[in-house]
This record gives C-alpha cells, structure tokens and sequence, in this order.
C-alpha cells in the first residue's frame, strides 16, 4: 500500500472554474487505510476530503 502520509501536491492542471490554480496544495494525512486531505489556495481559505486507500494505493474519496 502506498503511505501518503505528510505527502504535499500540487494540482498538474489548471482549472477553468478558478477553483484549482497555481496557489493549491494539498496536504495529506494517512492512519492505515484511512486518509484525510487539507488544501488550501489564494480562493479556497480551507477544504478537505475523506476517503480510503486500497491495497494498490488507490485513493476513493468520500
């Protein structure tokens, strides 16, 4: 299983909406398959997602 714990990204892509830019990062924690994700930008004060991870390093948001 891949660990993204204290892992950083960045998006590869643009958003046409605003919502992703070059000021997004992600910053995401890992407790065994449970994975949390903050990010923040120039537009987005604070976000976050849930969801898993499988055995193959899949990430499934919730």
């Amino acid at each position: 299983m891949i660990n993204y714990n204290n892992k950083k990204f960045i998006p590869k892509n643009i958003t046409e909406n605003g919502e992703l830019d070059e000021t997004t990062v992600f910053h995401y924690k890992q407790v065994d398959n449970i994975l949390t994700c903050t990010y923040t930008s120039k537009e987005i004060v604070f976000g976050h997602l849930l969801g898993t991870v499988s055995d193959e390093g899949i990430t499934h948001n919730k």
